[in-house]
């Protein structure tokens, strides 16, 4: 009777599903509304140069849009000119928690005379055509987490994002983003989806690495995803070493105090 039950009870777990995935939780930025459509624009921190995970949760007439196709716009607006940043959209369908999650990677701060809009264009299933929200002056501060290599001819742009937010003592996922610009004006950026990437973790206090982690591999639009193990607490400098091919791109490198 003992062992039934045991298995009564995994069976009742197996029914209700996999446990929520435990991590932050996105928080509002701003929400837009044209006519019939309303966007909530979310993020999981506030926004930052470098890699930004954001969350639309899109209803029409009040009522939740599942399934959509959202393209980002980002432009960054200077007194003498204007500029693009690299994104990655989101995906047409939305999550379990009803929202499209995509990827801006701003390219530099905002302020008083420099500033990013982000519009949005949104096109539901089975609408005719698409209607463009509009999010203006977000404000987004300075970080470490750009750094520039050469890739034929060309300055590229890389940035580091971990899956938690920041980096942590212990096994931490993270995303190493490689963009072009396409043309002088940088209004659009390419992804660059060909390199390999070598991972060295180092404690220079120490003198010592670490074991158990994972180079960066390409996963899609330009991002690559990689394991780090920071071993124990301290100083940390993560070196990344890029090759095109044969060709060494050079090393970009991260630093932390844990």
């Amino acid at each position: 009777m003992k062992h039934l039950a045991l298995a009564a009870v995994s069976l009742a777990v197996l029914a209700c599903g996999p446990a929520p995935v435990a991590g932050p939780t996105p928080t509002t930025v701003a929400t837009a509304t044209e006519g019939a459509l309303t966007v909530e624009l979310l993020s999981l921190k506030p926004l930052a140069v470098g890699q930004n995970r954001l969350f639309y949760r899109v209803t029409q007439g009040g009522k939740p849009v599942a399934e959509a196709h959202l393209a980002q716009h980002p432009l960054m607006t200077m007194p003498s000119m204007k500029h693009g940043c690299p994104l990655v959209d989101p995906a047409h369908d939305a999550n379990a928690d009803g929202l499209f999650e995509g990827t801006v990677i701003f390219n530099m701060p905002s302020s008083d005379m420099d500033t990013w809009d982000l519009s949005v264009d949104v096109t539901p299933h089975g609408a005719a055509a698409a209607t463009t929200v509009s999010f203006p002056k977000l404000a987004v501060a300075d970080s470490d987490a750009r750094r520039s290599v050469t890739v034929n001819g060309m300055t590229t742009m890389v940035t580091l994002g971990f899956a938690d937010g920041a980096a942590k003592v212990g096994e931490n996922a993270y995303t190493v983003s490689v963009h072009r610009p396409q043309d002088m004006m940088k209004l659009t950026w390419l992804p660059v989806t060909d390199l390999a990437i070598t991972a060295t973790p180092e404690m220079p206090s120490m003198g010592h690495g670490s074991s158990g982690n994972v180079n960066p591999v390409h996963r899609a639009d330009g991002l690559y995803d990689g394991t780090v193990n920071f071993s124990m607490a301290g100083d940390w400098v993560l070196h990344l070493d890029l090759k095109s091919g044969d060709q060494s791109l050079g090393t970009v490198d991260y630093a932390w105090n844990l």
